[in-house]
């Protein structure tokens, strides 16, 4: 998966007064301080607004930086985790079951949501799975999904994109600013950063993302409801962001 090169804290012990220059400013700096592996966004995605950062609010929501509890799990046929988190500012409660197969290589991920307010409202629910080094070797691991179409993000999402700004294409070939196409399948050596989104094909039921390092004879695979998890956000992040202190990062 992918480590952060940074010493990580829980992120119910940042301030920025004193880690600031760490991990940066809000609303990111608490998510960024305890990121690793593999994170939630809950109930909302990406950045709040000025008036919603003045009020303590976090990009993607309280789930990735409030505190988990353990639950005892009795009785259960296979090995399992049972985890829990309440969001006070959100009025949610979410848990998290994590079970093992015995006879398998496969872990089982059950999340539930339960609403502890009086009144209904959209929300979203949103995964970041993150691959970094070793795993992650520009040009050697491969990316799959049953994606169709897609589309690039906007020129405001990074200076440094060899690809087509808002460009709509079929995965996996992206195509690039200066002429061809670059095979998203793959991760280019470098310094850049670009993100992509990308529709999975509605005439299959289960939605599954394939990430694998033939060279280490590894492969990992998310498989999902597509009608849960109908887009796919690909960003690839190669050395491109910067803080108050150099982070030397390589995302997908």
């Amino acid at each position: 998966m992918w480590r952060p090169t940074w010493k990580t804290i829980d992120p119910e012990c940042y301030t920025p007064r004193n880690h600031l220059r760490t991990y940066g400013p809000p609303p990111e700096g608490k998510l960024l301080a305890g990121i690793a592996g593999h994170s939630i966004s809950f109930d909302y995605f990406g950045p709040p607004s000025p008036e919603e950062i003045a009020a303590g609010h976090s990009t993607h929501g309280e789930a990735p930086v409030v505190t988990w509890h353990r639950q005892i799990s009795r009785g259960s046929p296979t090995g399992s985790l049972l985890f829990v988190a309440d969001l006070p500012q959100a009025q949610m409660r979410l848990q998290r079951v994590i079970a093992l197969d015995r006879e398998a290589p496969i872990i089982d991920v059950e999340e539930t949501a339960f609403n502890l307010g009086t009144f209904d409202r959209p929300i979203s629910w949103n995964h970041h799975v993150t691959f970094g080094p070793p795993f992650l070797e520009p040009n050697i691991t491969l990316f799959d999904m049953p994606a169709t179409r897609s589309k690039v993000c906007p020129a405001t999402f990074s200076t440094k994109m060899s690809l087509q700004p808002d460009a709509e294409f079929r995965w996996p070939k992206a195509p690039k600013k200066r002429g061809g196409f670059l095979n998203l399948r793959t991760s280019e050596k470098g310094r850049y950063g670009h993100y992509t989104a990308h529709l999975l094909d509605p005439t299959h039921k289960p939605g599954f993302i394939a990430v694998c390092n033939p060279k280490m004879g590894l492969l990992v695979v998310y498989l999902f409801n597509r009608n849960d998890y109908p887009w796919v956000g690909n960003w690839e992040e190669s050395y491109n962001r910067v803080q108050s202190i150099t982070y030397v990062v390589s995302t997908r």
